[in-house]
């Protein structure tokens, strides 16, 4: 009766701590798609201002869409979080995507094989908001 005992303390344990591991990553990628929607909204709002307003925007209704990956990468900077960002801007010259990935470091993730951490990767989309006062957008 002992052994069955121990057994049932053990897979109670492997369940506890398996939920632990499995809500520290849950909220690991919850945060790193916060982080890289935010991102992706800070590209998007990378308008060149004066190429858009002074000089009009052509009629292939792309948007002067300038340091897209500068803005990208100032917003990450605000983050401490070391997540790695690759910004780009798409066909429509209206839209930013961004990459974004991270290590993290669950707890008791050595257990179930994550010592060296867990890879995590997101990504973002995000329209200009000037994109809607052009002509055809």
């Amino acid at each position: 009766m002992i052994p069955m005992i121990i057994m049932a303390f053990i897979v109670g344990g492997l369940v506890i701590v398996g939920s632990v591991v499995a809500g520290a990553a849950f909220l690991a990628q919850r945060d790193l798609q916060s982080v890289c929607d935010g991102a992706a909204i800070a590209g998007a709002q990378a308008l060149d201002d004066p190429d858009f307003y002074h000089n009009g925007v052509g009629s292939d209704s792309a948007l002067p869409l300038g340091g897209v990956q500068q803005a990208v990468d100032t917003y990450a900077a605000q983050d401490d979080s070391h997540v790695g960002m690759i910004a780009s801007v798409a066909d429509d010259h209206v839209t930013v995507s961004v990459a974004c990935s991270k290590t993290s470091h669950p707890t008791f993730g050595a257990v179930f094989g994550y010592g060296s951490g867990l890879d995590q990767h997101a990504t973002a989309h995000a329209r200009s908001r000037t994109a809607a006062a052009q002509p055809g957008g």
